[in-house]
């Protein structure tokens, strides 16, 4: 049977776009349902330590025996057809390609030599990827099931290795980039990136206005 979890985890607050887009992603669910007696249910969960939020709503979808996991974060705004396509791969992780808050923009994802992954225009398809954000990201819940725990971790490596290092040479990796290094190091399972829907996912956050956009200094 097809139980879809859809976890998400934040502090206190959720962008009024991205309810906006999980609303609507919601309706085309039961509009276009994937399979007769299709399971679907959405977990919230609240804290200041994102690892241990992604952590728990992982336990919670293999209590609740979820056949897929779509994480989907509380900043982030996506086409309403997001699960269709990114289930119709049939992959174990599939990923969106988004880029960070920052201008100019920099890209969220590492290509197979640790580069950074860009979505142009004419990007489409599958490509496979070292890491990415996990702001819309669909796994299969058996890949958790075989991975060793913890699934998330926030470490400090040494710089160009994989291993715990202290105390210089550091540079500190996301509970991200450990999920996908465990699940290659340990299932060589590869990440996929879906450029198509990567074009149409956002990645919101807060702008100070000042009159110096104006021109006026």
């Amino acid at each position: 049977m097809l139980r879809i979890f859809i976890g998400i985890p934040s502090t206190d607050q959720l962008h009024a776009d991205m309810m906006m887009s999980l609303v609507q992603l919601n309706q085309d669910i039961f509009q276009k349902p994937l399979a007769e007696n299709m399971g679907l249910s959405i977990t919230n969960r609240r804290g200041s330590l994102l690892v241990d939020s992604r952590e728990k709503l992982v336990e919670e979808a293999l209590e609740k025996e979820a056949s897929h996991i779509l994480f989907l974060d509380s900043d982030m705004t996506f086409p309403s057809d997001s699960l269709h396509r990114l289930i119709a791969h049939d992959l174990p992780c599939v990923a969106c390609n988004y880029v960070q808050r920052v201008i100019p923009a920099n890209s969220n994802t590492r290509d197979v030599n640790g580069e950074p992954m860009m979505t142009y225009t004419d990007s489409t398809g599958l490509e496979v990827a070292r890491s990415a954000g996990f702001g819309v990201t669909l796994i299969k819940a058996d890949v958790f099931k075989k991975l060793s725990k913890p699934w998330f971790d926030t470490v400090w490596l040494q710089k160009g290795e994989d291993q715990v290092y202290w105390p210089e040479s550091l540079q500190l990796v996301g509970e991200d980039v450990f999920f996908y290094k465990k699940v290659k190091h340990e299932l060589d399972i590869d990440l996929m990136i879906d450029h198509d829907i990567s074009k149409e996912v956002g990645h919101v956050g807060n702008f100070e206005y000042t009159n110096n956009l104006a021109g006026i200094s």
